[in-house]
């Protein structure tokens, strides 16, 4: 018997309680850090801007330029992979 992954395919409906869930994240996050993503899939792609309305400071991790590019108050460029690590290791370095 096939095993489904935990994904939404293209043309899914994203279930209705993850997603109440995203954008109760989105009125209640200090911070919001957008990672590895072009910003293209809709409605997921709506969450930045949620957050960005409601003046929450916006962090992405991109090794491209994408659409949030302008959202975010800090870009940084390059691979999730790399940049995440650095970000954890100064974040936890005086613990």
């Amino acid at each position: 018997m096939p095993i489904r992954p935990g994904v939404v395919w293209f043309g899914e409906c994203l279930p209705v309680d993850q997603w109440e869930l995203s954008e109760e994240s989105c009125k209640t996050c200090d911070l919001m850090m957008i990672v590895g993503t072009s910003g293209m899939v809709w409605p997921a792609a709506e969450l930045p801007y949620m957050a960005e309305r409601l003046g929450v400071p916006i962090v992405q991790i991109n090794p491209t330029i994408t659409s949030f590019n302008e959202l975010a108050e800090f870009n940084l460029c390059g691979k999730a992979g790399e940049v995440l690590p650095k970000l954890y290791g100064e974040a936890f370095s005086d613990l």
